[in-house]
Formats: structure tokens, sequence, C-alpha cells
């Protein structure tokens, strides 16, 4: 803080840079094709074990899914997220903009290079989880967004 004005503080500039660079990546992505939709994909890599990850999918009107959407990782992780592998921590949510609701998700390594979504149904006696895909947790349509973001650990 500066205290050399005439109200006594104002903001200094930083030294230097306050958080992390996240850069783009290009994903791939398996039963599902962006069309004229858009993707939003960041990743920063915090350290020479960890990466963290940031997808913001939203679909456009030619945007088609067909099955279990996966979507591929900067870099290769250590296994399988749902392995209990320490550290290891993706969460998505899928928004189902016309009708107001969301769904809450979660992503498990697929393969070591991949994500595989799944959505949490609490809506079932008991709870279950199921793919997201062409009809998981709705049907996909023009303006719904899904984002993906988390913490993964590097092979």
């Amino acid at each position: 803080v500066d205290s050399s004005t005439a109200t006594g503080l104002k903001w200094a500039t930083p030294s230097s840079s306050s958080g992390p660079t996240l850069v783009d990546y290009t994903p791939t992505f398996t039963n599902f094709t962006l069309g004229n939709g858009t993707a939003i994909t960041k990743w920063y890599d915090a350290s020479s074990t960890m990466f963290y990850i940031y997808v913001n999918i939203t679909y456009g009107s030619t945007s088609t899914q067909s099955g279990a959407l996966r979507v591929s990782t900067p870099a290769t992780t250590a296994g399988d997220a749902d392995a209990a592998v320490a550290g290891q921590m993706v969460i998505a949510k899928f928004c189902d903009v016309s009708a107001g609701k969301d769904y809450q998700c979660y992503a498990a390594a697929g393969t070591n290079t991949s994500l595989q979504l799944f959505s949490y149904d609490v809506t079932t006696s008991p709870a279950r989880n199921g793919a997201v895909n062409d009809t998981t947790p709705v049907v996909p349509a023009t303006g719904d967004e899904l984002f993906i973001q988390g913490w993964l650990r590097k092979a």
C-alpha cells in the first residue's frame, strides 16, 4: 500500500504476477462434435506432479453428441480418478439453460489421456451415476453449457 495520496491509502502496483498463468490447449472429444458451439479450454502445470484443467463447452445448433462424452487432457494422468489416486479431483456441471436447471457431474479418467464424464442423479433411489451422453442428464440443446474443472496428478 502506498500512503502518499491525500486520502492516505491507494493500491500499489504489484511487483510480480499474482497467480498462475492458464494456457490454452486444444482438446479432442470422443462421441462429440463441437460444430458451431464454443469451447474455452485452459490448463495450468502447477508442479512436476499436478496440473489443473478447465473446459467450458457451449453447445451450438450444429453440436452433436452420440454417446458417452470424453475429453482429452493436456497431460498424461497418473491413473483413473475413480481409483483414489491421491490429489485428483475433477468436478463438472451440465447447465440446461432453457429449463434453468444444473446437473452436478464429475469426471473420471477414462484413460491416462482422457476424462469420461458422469452425471450424479439424486432423483433415483438409491442415487446413481450415468455417463454424460446424448440423453443423460438431458438431451443437449443450443445454448446449454458443460463446465469441467479440477486437479489431476501427472504420470
